[in-house]
């Protein structure tokens, strides 16, 4: 869910495996860019995720990618994604890497610290990136389309 540095990239990512998705994400200006690049995009607010994620169409989703700046806004799109669809595989970004354990207890299928990333060999994050497909393929095998919330970071 999301359209910044990181959503652009998994985005990428998921139609270089020609995965069908919809990106959702809470600034409306991500939003137009990503339509732009001829993404299937929405906006909105974390307090309207629920709505959100049913019309994006969660129900036949396989997986949901969380990579909001704001950690709780991660867990709170995985809560609310496993609520409609008990069988969807999450992945979520957490950039505080004590909030693993929350991330887990969230339902979160596979929680990654990018600062575990800073530094890695290209192959390690190459192998990261492998498994993002697996993943994304696996949870998705005769579903509907891979969903997943971002927000921009302002700097």
């Amino acid at each position: 869910m999301g359209y910044s540095f990181l959503g652009k990239y998994v985005a990428e990512k998921l139609k270089d495996m020609g995965m069908e998705y919809v990106v959702v994400a809470k600034d409306e200006e991500q939003v137009e860019i990503a339509r732009n690049n001829g993404i299937t995009a929405m906006s909105s607010p974390i307090n309207l995720v629920y709505d959100a994620l049913k019309k994006a169409g969660i129900e036949r989703a396989g997986s949901l990618v969380a990579t909001y700046d704001d950690d709780g806004d991660n867990m709170l799109s995985i809560m609310v994604a496993k609520q409609l669809n008990p069988k969807i595989r999450a992945i979520t970004i957490i950039n505080e890497r004590e909030l693993r354990e929350g991330a887990k207890a969230a339902k979160a299928d596979v929680v990654i610290a990018p600062s575990d990333l800073i530094g890695t060999s290209w192959r390690r994050r190459q192998l990261l990136m492998k498994s993002l497909e697996r993943f994304c393929r696996a949870g998705s095998a005769g579903k509907y389309r891979g969903i997943y919330h971002h927000q921009r970071r302002i700097e």
